[in-house]
């Protein structure tokens, strides 16, 4: 048995085993069943029914699907770019990366969600620290559809700091060799930017 676990094959299903496990039961049985009630007549108080496309038909029919869909893909749009352009100037600044990456850890909590909500309401710090620089407003920021959808965006672009741990250890891979023959040949740091690092 010894012989068995000192294999590496069997230590590498062993470590990844509680991932492959949690992510079995926690994501894919899950996202089956919701599959599966999507298809089905369910108020949890009734066994479901199956009813076909029914559910799907309702959904395209109603008005405030089209609606959805845009403001989905607006946010997505925007929100990855700048969560990526964000995350790829703090890898190369070498500043504070610690610091940047606190919010990943703890971006996702109740209480900074509350934090979040209590900043942007009416008698919110934001609002306040408007009126301190003298532009006096009373925004609900997270009530007003035009300015819910950029409060949120800000969120996500916020949690960059698993995507600036992808482009550190990214960078860390590039010689150093590579910058000092540009810089021998003359290119300035835009162009060993677009030529060396970005590639």
């Amino acid at each position: 048995i010894r012989s068995l676990f000192n294999r590496e094959d069997t230590a590498g299903i062993m470590f990844t085993l509680p991932f492959t496990l949690g992510f079995l039961f926690f994501m894919i049985v899950p996202m089956g069943i919701s599959l599966y009630y999507s298809f089905c007549k369910y108020n949890i108080l009734s066994p479901p029914v199956f009813t076909g496309l029914d559910n799907f038909k309702n959904m395209i029919a109603d008005g405030t699907f089209l609606q959805t869909i845009k403001v989905t893909f607006f946010f997505a749009f925007v929100s990855v770019p700048l969560k990526l352009i964000f995350a790829l100037l703090v890898a190369m600044s070498g500043i504070y990366r610690a610091a940047y990456y606190l919010p990943s850890i703890i971006g996702g909590s109740v209480a900074v969600a509350i934090l979040w909500k209590r900043m942007f309401a009416m008698d919110g710090v934001v609002n306040k620290l408007l009126g301190s620089i003298g532009i006096k407003t009373s925004i609900s920021w997270l009530g007003d559809t035009k300015t819910a959808i950029w409060i949120l965006i800000l969120l996500a672009v916020w949690q960059f700091g698993s995507s600036m741990l992808i482009f550190l250890s990214s960078l860390k891979q590039i010689p150093t060799s590579l910058y000092e023959a540009a810089m021998v040949d003359g290119a300035n740091p835009v162009s060993r930017f677009f030529k060396i690092t970005l590639p």
